[in-house]
């Protein structure tokens, strides 16, 4: 290779023909999109990216994650029945053995705040593209709970900067249902491990089912056309305006002048309160332990993905079309439904093995829409014009896994003990609360963009 081409292959770009304008990628910008066409020349383009990159990404996160966080709690009740062992340097450190799962969530959901506190910062320093390959490298595979923590706002970057606002709900669907489908498998793995009954084919047959679905939506993440690439203004500037002039006056101002607003008040507690809520599907075998007559490996956790799987991909189609007014009754609604789904649980004739099996489908497919869709549209919205998209979403997620962290360690306390009754209630009212929050806050939408 000579001459002009010897360039290209040092920085790994190639020119793109100006006479094929379907291969030619420019950034989306709104405010130009009406304008005349741009005179600027041709983009480059590098090595092509999978279109299904991303979601892959969150899938594989997803099914290791949740086999780490969710093997614990499913697995105790059913091998280890109380008193639970106490390792040696646990019981020095005056850790008994009723505390053992307290103490493993604890730890295991701090390390997660702990990097969103971190990592926001960075995410909106190097990009997207940049942040998933640095915290998803050899060296951080072992602390599953830093690569959980970054994953997700990192491909929330990559769609603020390279996908227009009217496909971000569908955008942020496919991730979701990427993720959930290796929780999916995860849990129906789990059911697989405990117990013998039909259930053990329900378990397996919910992940293989995730797991297709999950398959067809990562083809429809295009954040690159097939066969193509990252625009190279994404691949070459990504973060670079950041590097050349970084301020960190001018960024930290535009961060605490959002975190003060109503809005982002309330879609954090919105956040906080349905991850607590959702999270609750950990302990759902440990409650459900309780119940003589219920099988052991009762798929509950594969139910619960599936409908946070069915839940997204409904509302995510029309999401950008509905009307403001539509939006914050179907967000509304959901968290009302959530409510009901909590309720239920406490009333014994509906604990019966199909009835757990429909709860938890309509605990997932209620609570996953108010959780993903307006928190993170609204980050994109702001953060886009400050360049801190990942900051704001690691804010929400700080506060949220604090809380949840709380959480973790006091209900782990009842598994063995009992005490589920007040937990649920609480969950119940967690529920109204994030309704209406998230009611309001999409009321008030836009407000915060000025």
């Amino acid at each position: 290779m000579r001459g002009g081409s010897q360039s290209n292959v040092k920085t790994g770009l190639q020119a793109t023909s100006p006479s094929d304008p379907k291969e030619q990628y420019t950034e989306f910008n709104e405010s130009t999109a009406a304008g005349p066409p741009s005179t600027a020349p041709a983009a480059t383009t590098a090595a092509p990216l999978p279109a299904y990159l991303p979601s892959l990404t969150l899938f594989l996160t997803y099914m290791c994650t949740m086999g780490s966080k969710c093997a614990l709690p499913l697995a105790i009740p059913h091998r280890y029945p109380p008193p639970l062992p106490s390792p040696v340097f646990l019981s020095n450190l005056g850790i008994g053995p009723d505390n053992i799962l307290s103490v493993t969530l604890l730890c295991s959901t701090l390390a997660v705040s702990v990097t969103k506190a971190m990592s926001g910062s960075v995410i909106d320093k190097l990009g997207g593209v940049s942040s998933t390959s640095v915290y998803a490298s050899a060296p951080f595979l072992i602390l599953i709970d830093i690569i959980f923590a970054v994953i997700w706002p990192s491909l929330i970057s990559m769609i603020s900067r390279s996908r227009p606002s009217k496909k971000q709900a569908k955008d942020i669907s496919s991730l979701v249902v990427g993720g959930r489908a290796g929780m999916t498998i995860m849990f129906g793995l789990g059911g697989v491990t405990t117990g013998s009954s039909i259930f053990k084919f329900a378990g397996v047959a919910g992940g293989l089912a995730a797991a297709s679905v999950g398959a067809g939506r990562f083809r429809r993440m295009k954040l690159v056309k097939k066969g193509g690439a990252l625009p190279e203004k994404i691949m070459k500037n990504e973060g670079k305006e950041n590097k050349s002039k970084f301020e960190v006056s001018p960024k930290l101002k535009n961060v605490i002048k959002t975190a003060g607003t109503l809005n982002f008040f309330l879609f954090t507690i919105t956040r906080a309160l349905l991850l607590i809520f959702g999270n609750f599907v950990l302990f759902v075998p440990s409650y459900l332990a309780s119940f003589e007559h219920l099988p052991k490996s009762l798929p509950a956790g594969s139910f619960y993905s599936l409908g946070c799987i069915a839940g997204i991909m409904a509302s995510s189609r029309k999401w950008s079309r509905w009307s403001r007014k539509k939006r914050k009754f179907v967000a509304g609604g959901s968290c009302i439904l959530s409510f009901l789904s909590a309720i239920s649980l406490l009333y014994p004739p509906f604990i019966k093995s199909w009835s757990v099996l429909l709860i938890m489908f309509l605990w997932g497919s209620s609570f996953v829409t108010p959780f993903y869709l307006p928190p993170t549209i609204y980050v994109l919205k702001v953060g886009k014009k400050q360049g801190t998209v990942g900051t704001l979403d690691n804010l929400f997620d700080l506060w949220s896994f604090l809380a949840l962290a709380v959480f973790n360690s006091k209900v782990a306390k009842c598994v063995g003990t009992g005490g589920w009754d007040k937990v649920i209630m609480g969950l119940a009212g967690s529920a109204l609360v994030s309704g209406l929050c998230v009611f309001t806050a999409i009321h008030r939408e836009d407000r915060d963009e000025e």
